[in-house]
């Protein structure tokens, strides 16, 4: 009696232990083929965009910050991505090197079409430090993610399904980021340690049916 107690009470421990490692264990950052990426479009009535290009320089021990606008009357400000640094974050430039206390590189932020919600990062290769991460913010406020040439509450009802994505080269598979959608202000934040190419988008196999059909 006594030997069949312990083999029971092992194999329970044994079961909860791999029942506890399947809770903790984090779950797999997706990754998806770039036919597979369905990035957020504009609607028909999204307002012209200021300047598809911004560059500012960022500066170790400063905090900088950016913002691609649109034009808009106060006091909507416009915001379509604003692009923050903090202090600490610049890390290593593309050739490996530190960036020091006081030293700058300069930043350039690229809409690469007013149709869609992608966005082009240079000095491509840039790293952040991951205890002090750059942010970037999209607002979704003029989404069209039913593709019925409105953005209204169907579509930001619709927005928990969005994430930033994160694409390294052109034609490789997009990773998604941890992101937050902070409803009230219509817009999805993601930390980022590095650049490249950036996307607000759902992947086709997530994604309600109502999402661009």
């Amino acid at each position: 009696m006594s030997t069949l107690r312990t083999i029971f009470l092992t194999a329970l421990a044994i079961s909860m232990g791999a029942g506890c490692d399947q809770v903790l264990s984090p779950p797999a950052q997706a990754v998806v083929e770039e036919g597979e990426l369905e990035v957020a479009e504009t609607s028909d009535d999204t307002p012209p965009i200021l300047s598809t290009e911004v560059e500012f320089w960022a500066v170790r021990g400063e905090a900088r910050e950016v913002q691609i606008s649109y034009e808009a009357e106060p006091p909507y400000d416009g915001k379509c991505l604003r692009f923050v640094v903090p202090p600490e974050a610049l890390l290593r430039r593309p050739d490996g090197s530190i960036v020091e206390p006081g030293d700058s590189v300069q930043i350039a932020i690229r809409l690469l079409d007013e149709s869609r919600f992608e966005f082009e990062f240079d000095p491509r290769g840039l790293q952040f430090d991951p205890a002090h991460p750059a942010r970037i913010e999209i607002r979704y406020s003029w989404a069209d993610l039913n593709d019925d040439g409105e953005a209204n509450a169907d579509d930001w009802a619709l927005a928990s399904e969005l994430a930033i994505w994160r694409q390294e080269e052109p034609g490789q598979a997009w990773m998604k980021l941890p992101s937050t959608v902070l409803e009230e202000e219509r817009e999805v934040h993601a930390d980022v340690n590095g650049f490249t190419k950036y996307a607000l988008a759902s992947d086709r196999q997530s994604m309600p049916p109502t999402f661009n059909e």
